[in-house]
């Protein structure tokens, strides 16, 4: 088995060290890409790690494109994509058809031998035939390492069922809120509120983008009587400047304003995922 990463995936090549092979496409003044003489892996089961991250979003794509088009040519024996995220997915209510994944399985489906995961999805991958990766175990064992008896928060219904999981599997008390957006985010609670007062709440959820709806439920569980709010993200599009602090994983390259005590890192589980897929 070969892995590869790619130029969105970088930062993952110093942990798996010798084991991987990093594929660099070079970018001309024009913005074109080209890429340098890549590696012959004729008849290898092949295992690449990449993401769509908004600054290279489309770029991205069209790197993978290229790879497996260079790696069908070879004749290598299987491809596996590892998305650590996959852009569009939160286009789950959208009207518009096709939607973005609609062509970009259409792409793929050319590609021979191929499976693709995706870490921890905004919705459900599987009607695009691709595979989720949950980080429940992740999640699990670091709640479980700075605060077992916390309250685990589903910041919305998209949260609901990894969060009734893991307070199912690991016996952690849950709170199921609704989010309601209008002129300012509110929430009501699926579950008894008065369990908030005076715990400890972690809050869980997929992505952070402008923030909002992060500061407003840490905003909504201190009124409520919390003692102490902690959040875990595992997608950060997150960009500012700003007194929001929250835990999130490396599924991204890192942005200029990184804090690395805050970063959750997805290296163990990709490589305990890599040995069971």
């Amino acid at each position: 088995m070969r892995l590869i990463t790619t130029s969105t995936t970088h930062h993952f090549s110093k942990v798996f060290a010798s084991k991987v092979d990093h594929l660099h496409f070079q970018t001309y003044p024009s913005g074109e890409l080209y890429a340098g003489k890549i590696k012959n892996y004729q008849g290898e089961k092949i295992i690449i790690l990449h993401a769509t991250p908004r600054e290279t979003l489309h770029r991205s794509f069209f790197e993978l494109f290229f790879i497996l088009e260079v790696l069908e040519a070879q004749g290598v024996a299987s491809i596996t994509i590892i998305f650590t995220y996959l852009a569009y997915l939160r286009q789950d209510h959208s009207d518009y058809h096709p939607h973005p994944l609609d062509v970009l399985e259409k792409i793929l489906s050319r590609f021979k031998h191929l499976k693709i995961y995706v870490v921890d999805p905004h919705t459900d991958v599987q009607q695009w035939g691709m595979m989720p990766l949950s980080l429940e175990n992740f999640y699990a064992e670091k709640i479980q390492k700075i605060a077992p008896d916390a309250l685990i928060v589903a910041p919305d219904k998209g949260r609901h069922s990894m969060v009734g999981h893991l307070s199912k599997n690991f016996d952690l008390e849950a709170l199921l809120l609704n989010k309601v957006r209008g002129s300012s985010i509110s929430f009501t609670p699926c579950t008894n509120m008065k369990s908030v007062e005076g715990r400890h709440c972690i809050i869980l959820d997929d992505i952070i983008d402008s923030g909002d709806t992060l500061s407003a439920v840490s905003h909504y569980l201190k009124e409520a009587g919390a003692a102490k709010v902690t959040s875990f993200v595992t997608h950060s599009l997150y960009e500012r400047k700003s007194s929001l602090d929250f835990y999130y994983t490396n599924s991204l390259p890192p942005s200029i304003n990184a804090k690395p005590e805050n970063v959750l890192c997805l290296s163990d589980f990709l490589k305990d995922s890599m040995k069971s897929i």
